[in-house]
């Protein structure tokens, strides 16, 4: 398992032979676009034997999500907490973005009980996604993961 996408090294990896992905998640990532080697995702993510699952958790269509088996909504920076760092110019700095419409029924005294119930149509925040992932895989904690 990696946090960190491989970037473009990934499909070079399987096509050599070096291994095989039993499910792969993309986030927020457009390989296909943006990688100079788009045509080897392409062959990687279409091939079921390198890649048996693909799951995009995207908040827009893309040339990646079509090759996905699953793709996800994920909220727009509006619609999810974040932190994001641009190279811009030479300082250093750190955004944090906060869900606005969550925010405000907070600030409002409203109820809710995970961000579906304030993003529009059914877009979970992703950390409440994993959460929720890792439970209904392991529902009982026999696994270790809950």
């Amino acid at each position: 398992m990696s946090t960190n996408e491989m970037s473009f090294l990934l499909p070079h990896f399987l096509r050599e032979g070096r291994g095989k992905v039993s499910v792969y998640f993309s986030r927020v990532y457009n390989p296909v676009w943006t990688n100079p080697d788009g045509f080897s995702w392409v062959e990687a993510l279409s091939d079921e034997a390198a890649i048996a699952c693909h799951v995009a958790l995207t908040p827009t269509w893309s040339e990646t999500a079509t090759f996905a088996d699953y793709v996800l909504p994920m909220g727009h920076s509006a619609e999810r907490h974040d932190t994001h760092s641009y190279e811009t110019h030479s300082g250093r700095w750190l955004g944090f973005r906060q869900p606005i419409r969550r925010v405000a029924m907070d600030k409002l005294g409203m109820d809710y009980t995970d961000s579906r119930d304030a993003n529009p149509g059914e877009v979970w925040e992703e950390n409440e996604f994993w959460f929720e992932l890792s439970w209904r895989i392991d529902p009982d904690g026999e696994l270790g993961i809950r």
